[in-house]
């Protein structure tokens, strides 16, 4: 069936792919939490979300919604791990029920405002899950709001959410890779990285739809440089203005690029970045109730380097005593072995802002349901021991590399054409003719050549550095 749903009535309702059998992925939908039964009830919440007519909105105005997840609805894609998060939303939209928040629902359908959107429905869902009683709290423009008040036992807290989206970033990262593996930067005998610079880094952070308006831009500047690279093939760095650098290697192979554009910043940076989410937050109490403050770090940072410039700030910023706690919300990875796929599990780090303050058993209790997923509870992070790595996820984002093989000429119906990428780079190429592998000396038209618009940069000599002569 292919996208034939997407494609024309946009509604994948009828007999969706992940209902009609465990489909040879049994073990993946049990280890997820979604067997049969559960994914049946999630459908009873996406269906309201992402019905037919608003899927053939987001299908036809692409520039806005970018599809975003609801592609993982149809068939055509059939991939456990796509599908499990939109799922998981409608098992927590099932239980929350947003329907009459308009707004959210308009921000579940777009990608840019989704992530943040989902949030909201989910902490919502778990806290209703462990039994506390939530008030939605409309926003006012003539005072500040939080998003929910909480009670449970005659206990009320005031309660804000903010999300560290990292996704976003992860977005803009993927599209302006795909960008960049379509302007020709691998050229054979270098190796270039594109290095993005740490003010770069941080524009993305402030301004995610500012930078994705200008990725075609950024793709162009570093192609412009490589273009002068290919020009003057000398080892060096090179400045790309406003954006970063290229650094060119010297490399025995057809070319290898790796995109590094979007660097990571370290990791006391990002603490200070989710602190000025936190101080954000703070605004949202007036003080009535106990303040608790829930941020989603979304892998972005590591949660003991947040508390560490929280709990430095609160020392000199009386805002802080509005807020009793602190609640940052994450997920790990299981341990390696557990299953054949790749899972996560949710974590929660909970602290007062104030060091002098431990946390009372209602505030705890609190924290342990804001932390859970709509198929798992949550595991609390406790602090590290002297001397013991604590336990957290990876927050680096992971480079990704394009590497050129060659150019094929000549490739009939029935070849094959068979490679060999080791992990720094090297290739190997040969063409099966026929499938069998070719015994003789190939011909210049059978074999695998260097691209003709591209210097063969194999030289008698190392390459030289930009600062000598050549």
């Amino acid at each position: 069936m292919s996208f034939e749903r997407w494609k024309s009535d946009g509604d994948w309702t009828i007999e969706p792919w992940f209902l009609r059998s465990d489909g040879g992925w049994l073990e993946e939908w049990r280890v997820m939490g979604l067997p049969l039964d559960i994914r049946r009830q999630a459908v009873e919440g996406l269906r309201r979300i992402f019905s037919p007519e608003a899927c053939r909105v987001i299908r036809d105005d692409a520039s806005r919604s970018g599809y975003g997840r609801v592609i993982a609805l149809f068939d055509g894609v059939r991939s456990p791990t796509l599908v499990a998060p939109m799922l998981e939303l409608g098992l927590a939209a099932r239980k929350s029920n947003p329907w009459e928040d308009r707004g959210l629902i308009h921000r579940l359908r777009l990608r840019d405002g989704h992530d943040e959107a989902a949030f909201e429905v989910h902490v919502h869902a778990a806290l209703l899950g462990a039994g506390f009683a939530v008030q939605r709290v409309p926003e006012s423009s003539s005072r500040r709001t939080p998003d929910f008040k909480v009670t449970r036992r005659g206990v009320t807290f005031d309660m804000e959410l903010k999300l560290l989206n990292s996704s976003a970033l992860d977005g803009i990262a993927e599209d302006l890779n795909w960008l960049l593996s379509g302007r020709d930067l691998t050229l054979p005998g270098l190796r270039l990285t594109l290095c993005g610079s740490e003010s770069f880094a941080e524009q993305a952070l402030d301004d995610p739809k500012g930078v994705r308006q200008r990725l075609g831009d950024i793709a162009d500047a570093f192609g412009r440089i490589a273009s002068r690279i290919r020009a003057s093939p000398v080892v060096g760095t090179y400045e790309v203005a406003g954006y970063g650098s290229i650094l060119a290697e010297a490399h025995d192979g057809q070319g290898v690029m790796t995109d590094l554009v979007l660097p990571d910043l370290s990791e006391e940076k990002k603490a200070q970045r989710v602190l000025r989410l936190v101080r954000k937050g703070l605004s949202q109490f007036d003080g009535t109730h106990s303040g608790v403050l829930v941020v989603g770090l979304s892998r972005f940072a590591n949660p003991f380097w947040v508390e560490h410039l929280v709990l430095k700030a609160a020392r000199h910023d009386d805002a802080f005593g509005r807020c009793k706690m602190v609640v940052l919300r994450d997920t790990l990875n299981d341990p390696p072995g557990t299953s054949r796929l790749q899972t996560s599990f949710p974590i929660f780090h909970a602290f007062s802002p104030h060091g002098y303050r431990r946390l009372r058993k209602a505030e705890l209790e609190l924290a342990d349901a804001v932390g859970a997923s709509s198929t798992r509870p949550a595991a609390r992070l406790r602090p590290p021991a002297p001397g013991e790595e604590p336990l957290r996820g990876e927050t680096r984002r992971p480079a990704r590399s394009l590497v050129r093989l060659g150019t094929i000429r000549d490739l009939n119906s029935g070849d094959k054409v068979v490679f060999t990428l080791k992990g720094n780079g090297q290739t190997t190429t040969r063409i099966e003719r026929g499938g069998v592998a070719a015994t003789e000396p190939q011909a210049a038209s059978d074999a695998v050549q260097p691209a003709q618009d591209s210097p063969a940069l194999v030289p008698s000599r190392p390459l030289p550095h930009r600062d000598e002569p050549t």
